[in-house]
């Protein structure tokens, strides 16, 4: 590319993007490492250091470069430097330096950084001195549909410079929109009546020039020419006869709009400008789907995206797709139709039928201990043993003052004091229930087991001497001989389960057998458990095994009954949408 073109080309693409204090373009290295184009923005100004060397990675790479520096005294400054090519090779590059970004403003920028790197490659492939004359012109038309804040913007604007250089008295630009292709935008007319003659004469030329899969003009350069040009002579035939030329638009091989250029008969179009302007339309039809798919709203983009596919379904070839797309109706319709056996699954504890809880008698001691958590014991069998020296001494307190209080009663006998000896009475026995009272504490400072079982809970093995408080928990032991199982269940799982509801039950410490259980209880209040709100579900098992262990936990999988398997695997999924669409729905 020539200086001709790259100074104009690096200004209009330093004005598209906000901030730029300096750029460099680069094109046509020599063998020597010289740039054969070496041209900076603002004119004359030396790069800064560093962005050569960005410049130079981005070309050796074949990528786009980002390079970010935070001076202590301004502003964050941002290096980007995007290569260009040429026939899949990298012919040179363009590097910006921009102050002021925002983190989030710095993706935009590499966009438009790669979108404007297209056009030099374009327009170096313009060979003969006629087309790169035409180039600056071109750029700007191109970078038009780029720089705009929206695809309207751009596109209005587009066809006004579109009008300007080829002295047209209206220039239009269309879209395709499902089958037909509507105006989008007229020269010099920021908004238009779409149900207007003029906008209608417009669709209908650029339809006919798509449905034929050809440029159509007015008059006709070529004499032989077979193609249907009704609708563009009734543009053409208007107050003032015009000479017309429509041009297609194409982007990926499909047709997706086309331009029309409206000037006096007497300016008919020749065979090269036709030439320039389907050269245009080929760089509109790829502008025009980027910016439309930029600005798009993510429902539109998924609307695209699934046209798309149903274009791969039903059109031709694609036979991998459709083969896919068959398999997954077909699991759909088995889904769908065929049932299964609902699971609830609930993360499940063993726990004893009966659960004592063995706790102090009173104050003290530990004194000693027999046994710790895991223990088999049986009935009878001593614990722990909790120091009773203060209960004896309390024991024999009560035992002399009983002692006292007895030699008085038969002294005020002897004497006949009735009334006293009655009081004296009452003392005794008084002074028996507080001895009946310490000797049972005495009794029961020695902790026995209540019946045969296991130790579920309870270590005093290093703990002699510590101290206890009446009513602490030293020892639970349960019994071996029946367990219940506790689960876990989800709240919204809840409606699932009823008494009487089996299942199997696998535990962790036995993971190759299985259990069967049977729902015998339901708590009646949710509890919080990892986050989440459960219900507590008590099962009895049927069956036994030697190995089961009170506190033994795993996993329980409850018989929900029978259901569509479609609805199985998304049951969960569908329960919170609908609580999510209950609470936010406006409507009641």
């Amino acid at each position: 590319m020539d200086k001709q073109v790259a100074r104009p080309w690096l200004s209009l693409q330093c004005q598209m993007i906000p901030g730029v204090r300096h750029a460099v373009f680069a094109a046509n290295r020599r063998a020597s490492g010289d740039f054969g184009t070496l041209e900076t923005w603002p004119d004359g100004a030396d790069a800064p250091a560093g962005m050569m060397a960005v410049l130079h990675a981005a070309m050796a790479s074949g990528a786009t470069e980002v390079s970010e520096s935070r001076p202590s005294d301004g502003d964050p400054v941002v290096l980007v430097a995007s290569p260009l090519r040429r026939g899949g090779e990298v012919c040179g590059g363009v590097a910006v330096e921009v102050t002021g970004l925002q983190p989030a403003q710095v993706p935009v920028v590499v966009q438009l950084m790669n979108w404007g790197s297209a056009w030099p490659a374009f327009l170096a492939d313009q060979d003969d001195a006629r087309k790169r004359d035409r180039a600056a012109p071109a750029v700007g038309f191109g970078l038009e549909l780029l720089a705009g804040d929206s695809l309207s913007a751009s596109l209005a604007a587009a066809a006004t410079r579109l009008a300007r250089n080829y002295g047209a008295k209206r220039a239009a630009i269309g879209l395709r929109e499902s089958a037909t292709v509507r105006v989008a935008a007229l020269s010099g007319r920021a908004a238009f009546d779409r149900r207007s003659e003029p906008v209608r004469l417009l669709e209908a030329a650029m339809n006919e020039a798509c449905d034929q899969e050809a440029s159509v003009v007015l008059p006709a350069p070529d004499a032989d020419s077979v193609l249907v040009t009704e609708a563009h002579a009734r543009l053409a035939g208007g107050e003032a006869p015009s000479a017309v030329c429509t041009v297609p638009s194409r982007y990926r091989g499909a047709f997706s709009g086309a331009m029309v250029v409206v000037r006096d008969a007497d300016r008919p179009f020749t065979a090269s400008e036709v030439g320039d302007l389907e050269a245009l339309a080929s760089l509109v039809g790829a502008a025009q789907s980027v910016r439309r798919r930029a600005d798009s709203s993510a429902l539109d983009r998924l609307r695209e995206a699934a046209s798309k596919q149903f274009d791969r379904l039903t059109g031709a070839g694609h036979r991998r797709f459709k083969l896919g797309a068959a398999a997954a109706a077909a699991l759909l319709v088995f889904l769908g139709l065929g049932t299964g056996t609902h699971h609830v699954s609930a993360d499940a504890r063993l726990a004893g039928i009966e659960e004592r809880e063995l706790v102090a008698p009173a104050d003290g001691f530990v004194a000693e201990s027999h046994v710790r958590a895991g223990a088999r014991v049986q009935a009878g069998d001593l614990l722990a043993t909790l120091d009773d020296a203060p209960l004896k001494l309390e024991l024999a307190r009560w035992q002399s003052q009983r002692d006292e209080l007895s030699n008085e009663y038969h002294r005020s006998l002897s004497e006949l004091n009735r009334g006293a000896a009655r009081v004296l009475e009452a003392q005794i026995a008084q002074a028996d229930a507080q001895i009946a009272l310490v000797a049972d504490v005495i009794e029961r400072t020695r902790i026995v087991a209540p019946f045969d079982g296991l130790v579920v809970s309870g270590d005093l093995s290093q703990s002699a001497g510590r101290p206890v408080t009446i009513g602490e928990s030293l020892f639970t032991v349960a019994p071996l001989d029946g367990y219940r199982v506790v689960l876990q269940v989800d709240e919204s799982r809840v409606p699932d389960v009823q008494i009487g509801t089996t299942g199997r039950l696998a535990l962790a410490a036995l993971p190759g057998e299985h259990f069967d259980l049977r729902v015998t209880r339901l708590n009646g209040m949710a509890t919080t458990a990892d986050g989440s709100n459960i219900l507590e579900v008590e099962a009895a098992l049927v069956g036994d095994s030697p190995h089961l262990r009170p506190g033994m936990k795993g996993v329980a999988r409850l018989d929900g009954g029978r259901a569509r398997l479609l609805g199985i695997w998304t049951g969960g999924l569908v329960e919170k949408l609908r609580m999510w669409w209950w609470a936010w729905s406006p409507v009641a």
